[in-house]
Order: structure tokens, then sequence, then C-alpha cells
């Protein structure tokens, strides 16, 4: 592929645009309702319940918002039409019309903004509306957030998790010598000879999976069972999935997600393996 001077550029934009504006945040699948302002609660509420939806955006055109009407404002309308009713002027709920019960147009979001932005909003009224070129495109809630950052972040913890249980199996099995002998000689490649780490902590993930499977092998079968080669390319894969993440080099996919859950699940049933009591050689 040939790289302009733009492209760097293009790479840091389209970054921003993916984690940081609610554009990222949207719901992919969200079928974006509107509701006239002529449009009978009844029907509306229905609406609401049919999708599962707590809001709507009110629309003349179908386009542009110019209000909200979720169970909320519903409720606040039926409570105050009622504290108005009496004997010789009863009050019926089922006579409300939408622009009787929503709030008034509220702040809309961009496409483009940054989601942080809208905290405030969201924690107040529990959503915002998300514009494009003066159209409504979707309805953000905190769920929505929520759900987005677990999704950005989750591979990155699954692989600290895996990171963390690595160092916990190496630093039960094997001294701090002998953890110091094998990265001497399983790392003497990768670094000059007095620049090898020699602290787990200041090792990498490839580092621990090199030590494990082709330092003292021995002293990690009793965890790992007798197959070296089939505890090899599990790392091996896993260090490839954690590179991938961590240098940016395109999203995690579905089954290399899964195979981050079934890895921190597998290291995470040898922790709970290791000998009791024993001391490490």
């Amino acid at each position: 592929m040939t790289m302009d001077a733009d492209t760097p550029i293009a790479e840091l934009e389209n970054w921003t645009r993916n984690y940081f504006e609610l554009l990222g945040v949207m719901p992919e699948d969200q079928e974006l309702l509107m509701v006239s302002p002529d449009t009978p609660v009844a029907d509306a509420l229905a609406k609401m319940h049919e999708h599962g939806y707590s809001q709507l955006p009110v629309s003349p055109d179908d386009k542009t918002a110019i209000g909200v009407f979720s169970y909320e404002t519903y409720s606040q309308a039926v409570l105050a039409h009622a504290r108005k009713a009496s004997k010789n002027k009863p009050f019926d709920p089922q006579s409300l019309t939408v622009s009787d019960c929503m709030r008034p147009k509220t702040r809309t979001a961009n496409v483009n903004d940054p989601f942080n932005d809208w905290f405030e909003d969201l924690d107040r009224q529990g959503f915002i509306l998300v514009t494009a070129h003066g159209r409504v495109q979707a309805i953000v809630t905190p769920t929505d957030v929520r759900r987005y950052l677990y999704e950005v972040a989750s591979p990155y913890v699954l692989v600290a998790d895996c990171e963390f249980a690595l160092r916990a199996i190496i630093r039960h099995l094997i001294s701090a010598d002998t953890i110091a002998e094998c990265a001497r000689t399983c790392l003497a490649e990768e670094y000059a000879t007095d620049k090898v780490p020699t602290q787990l902590e200041a090792m990498t993930l490839s580092a621990y999976a090199r030590i494990i499977t082709d330092g003292r092998w021995n002293h990690f079968d009793r965890v790992f069972g007798t197959n070296r080669d089939n505890t090899r390319s599990r790392l091996t894969k896993l260090v490839q999935i954690r590179n991938k993440l961590f240098h940016h080099r395109g999203d995690v996919s579905p089954i290399e997600y899964e195979d981050l859950v079934s890895d921190r699940e597998w290291l995470r049933a040898k922790v709970a393996s290791l000998p009791r009591g024993d001391k490490p050689r």
C-alpha cells in the first residue's frame, strides 16, 4: 500500500472517530423511532413497550426533534393534569397527546462530539439525542456508553489478567535466581548481554512464554502437562493477539476475543492448580 504524507493524519483522525466520538458509541443496530406531537399517548407508550425503549424523539417531520417523550415525562404530565382535575372536570390520561407530555427540546449532540463532553447530560436526563446535518441519528443512553467502554477496555483487561496469571505461575514454581538464569538463556538473542531483564516485572508477555516453554520446562510440566508444543502454540497465539491489540494493528476479532476469554480461564485454572507448600526451585 502506498502511503502519502497525509496517511498518518488520516489514521489518527480515524482512531479519534472510532474511540472518542459519539459516532463510536451509537448502537449500530438501533432502530430509531420517532413520534409526532399529535400522537395519542397510548400509541406512543405501546410503541415504546413493543421496542423496549424508554424514550422517543418527538418530530413533526421525522427529521428534526422538537422534544422527547418518555415514561418519565408522561408520568409528570399525568400528575400535573390530575392535580387540576375535579368532579366537574375529570381527567382522562388517555386524552393526552405526545405534545402534552413531552420534554421541550434539550441540547442535541453531534456525532463527532467527544462522548465525555455529554456525561452531565446523560446523568441528568438519562439520554442524549445525537444528530448529523440537522437530523436525529440516534439516542444514546448511559447503558450504551457503559457497553461501549466495556467492549473497548475488556480485551486489555483480559490480556493483563493473563500476564498476571503467568507471572504468578512462574514466580510460584521457580526461584528468583532460576528466573534470572532462564532469562539470560532464553532472551539472549533479543537483548544485549547486560540488558537482559531478570525480574518478571521488567519482562514482556512474550518473555514469560519463552521462559515457560524454552527454559526449564521440567519445572512447568506439572502445571501445564507434558505437551510442551501445545502450551507453546497457545501462548504464542496469546502473544500475537496482545501485540496486535497494544500496537493498534486492527481491532480484535470476535474469535480472538473468545480466545482471550478462554486463555484467561485456562491460566486461572493453572494458577488454582499450583501445588501449595512447595518452595520455588
